[in-house]
């Protein structure tokens, strides 16, 4: 029977020394990321504005968002609550210059993690340029160690151009920029 209880021991404070070392090696991981990905689609600004800015909209055509909620959280701000397969993502809109440029913010609180979505529309021959930068950030070095090794920062954004390019009658791969 102590055999057994120093076994399990050992392999306990293997573990725990193993995290140690993990949350250490997090710590030096960047806290924040910046990626950018775009499509480009033969609509025009005007036709994808709608789409992009009417949040509640999004669940009509964005793949994993069940509903949308809006609400006024603490500081009296309006907030849009995405309902879908990553639970609830309240974000606000933090700039709106349409029909080009368009950002929320996710309201984070007391979490470990946010950032903000930029989109923009940009007018060429034939249509116009999606682009969605995201400005992340990460707080728990652990988690910052998974976020710079075993994520793709661009995997959100390219579903979701993805989704948009579908509803508009497309089929296109997002490019990354960053």
């Amino acid at each position: 029977m102590k055999k057994i209880l120093t076994g399990c021991g050992g392999c306990l404070v293997l573990v725990i020394a193993a995290l140690i070392g993990l949350w250490f090696v997090g710590r030096n991981a960047p806290r924040e990321h910046v990626a950018t990905s775009r499509i480009t689609v033969a609509k025009t600004v005007e036709e994808v504005w709608p789409l992009v800015s009417d949040l509640e909209g999004q669940s009509d055509w964005l793949d994993g968002i069940e509903s949308v909620e809006r609400i006024t959280n603490e500081s009296g701000r309006e907030v849009f609550v995405q309902h879908g397969t990553l639970g609830e993502v309240p974000l606000i809109i933090v700039e709106n210059e349409a029909p080009h440029r368009f950002a929320t913010q996710v309201d984070v609180g007391e979490e470990q993690w946010g950032g903000t979505w930029r989109w923009e529309l940009t007018p060429n021959e034939g249509g116009c340029t999606i682009s969605i930068t995201e400005e992340g950030w990460v707080d728990n070095p652990l988690m910052r160690l998974v976020a710079a090794h075993a994520m793709d920062h661009h995997q959100a954004m390219d579903m979701v151009l993805t989704n948009l390019a579908r509803h508009l009658g497309e089929e296109r791969e997002p490019e990354h920029l960053e």
